[in-house]
């Protein structure tokens, strides 16, 4: 009976997405979402393992224990699904070597029957809190066993299934195991019924995730690319959303007054608002150039907008410090501010930072990192700005906070590997 309650009420909220839907940034893949083109997998009698990550930062933290994976279990095929498109376009090029890439389709019953069918999972590994009963269902139905790794569960998701506790019992006693990333995870999650046998402490593995680091002459080469001359301060502001830009422009117009070398690397979060954010800056006339037009750069650009996905761990290395985004405006609940901090790069963020509470008490305990609301953001940049040696704190001690927080992917390995070995 749940079951028909439940996609009654998905197809409920799908009708109210309908315009959403029909929308070009989500034309292409509506073919996938409603099933109509799901992946084929002629596999043979190898064992099957399938991890489910939400978006590209998931689909990064999880690079180290897929390798791992692939060398412990050569023979076993490895499929890779997201919910959204930058975490498929992730996933294509980071882990080249999965068997399947695909996007995930709604939750309908007979959608996730046909597709559990096709890829006959062994063990389903779903990355930190993207959970689906008819997903679940049809795994444990054919008799695959399910993990959830780098398991989280915020305040507003605890509310929300304590509220709907008979639902959330019956989602979450379809996972064989839970690994989460600390003890205010694990707390919440027994809260809801998860026996603490069942729900094990094994850390962040976005924390194992190693960037590659560009060389001297890499890095010099980037600089000129973009028009950065040597005697230029780079500011990056990356993951940002709508709101954001035009705010943090309006912040740093006094800034270029007394800081007239300084160049800014704008980033948007979502590749369909490059467009958006690239006629902000010519409605504010403000000298900028896209990535993708750089060949016509003259040097004098202020602004430099990022319009391709994949170099924002390139910008983190090439800045003196960088701002992370989604977290100066109150809906999204900020992003990975450990990404710069892996590279040495001083990180300011924003007040809003509610879906990575976890990662900023890491970062602000460490002193690694500043917190700041808009109105303080400007001062702070001029004072690091003018004064670049009050900087090398902030290095110094991201270095040492990268340095200690390794493990988690291991740890998480152990438990994945008594379900694969059983």
């Amino acid at each position: 009976m749940l079951k028909y309650f439940y996609n009654f009420a998905l197809f409920l909220s799908l009708l109210f997405a309908v315009p959403r839907l029909f929308k070009k940034k989500y034309r292409s893949t509506l073919y996938d979402r409603l099933g109509l083109r799901l992946p084929k997998a002629p596999f043979a009698k190898a064992s099957v393992i399938w991890i489910h990550s939400i978006s590209m930062g998931e689909t990064r933290a999880v690079i180290p224990l897929f390798q791992k994976m692939r060398k412990q279990h050569p023979e076993a095929q490895i499929v890779i699904s997201t919910t959204t498109e930058t975490g498929l376009e992730e996933a294509r090029k980071s882990l080249p070597e999965a068997t399947l890439h695909f996007l995930l389709p709604f939750d309908f019953s007979w959608i996730m029957k046909r597709l559990t069918k096709t890829l006959r999972p062994d063990l389903l590994i779903l990355v930190e809190s993207d959970l689906w009963y008819n997903m679940l269902q049809s795994v444990q139905k054919r008799g695959g066993k399910v993990v959830l790794i780098n398991g989280k569960i915020s305040e507003r998701s605890f509310r929300r299934f304590h509220f709907l506790k008979f639902f959330a019992n019956k989602i979450l006693s379809k996972i064989d195991h839970f690994c989460v990333q600390n003890a205010q995870y694990q707390e919440r999650f027994t809260k809801l019924g998860v026996s603490r046998d069942n729900c094990t402490i094994t850390g962040n593995i976005k924390f194992d995730f190693t960037p590659q680091l560009l060389t001297r002459q890499e890095l010099h080469d980037e600089r000129n690319a973009l028009g950065i001359k040597p005697s230029d301060q780079v500011l990056v502001m990356g993951s940002t959303h709508p709101r954001e830009e035009e705010l943090f422009l309006t912040a740093l117009e006094p800034l270029w007054e007394k800081i007239p070398n300084l160049k800014l690397i704008l980033v948007p979060r979502h590749p369909e608002r490059f467009s958006a954010v690239d006629q902000l800056l010519f409605e504010k006339k403000i000298a900028s150039i896209a990535y993708t037009k750089r060949t016509s750069k003259t040097g004098k650009e202020r602004i430099i907008l990022m319009d391709t996905m994949g170099h924002l761990n390139h910008c983190y290395q090439i800045a003196n410090i960088a701002i992370v985004g989604g977290s100066f405006v109150d809906k999204i609940g900020g992003h990975n501010i450990l990404e710069p901090i892996c590279v040495a790069t001083p990180v300011l963020f924003g007040p809003y930072m509610h879906a990575q509470q976890d990662l900023v008490t890491l970062v602000l305990n460490a002193e690694a990192g500043i917190q700041t609301s808009l109105l303080d953001l400007p001062n702070i940049l001029l004072k690091f700005l003018q004064n670049p040696a009050e900087l090398e704190p902030l290095k110094n001690k991201a270095r040492a906070l990268t340095n200690s927080i390794h493990g988690a992917t291991n740890h998480t390995l152990e438990f994945i590997n008594l379900f694969l070995n059983h």
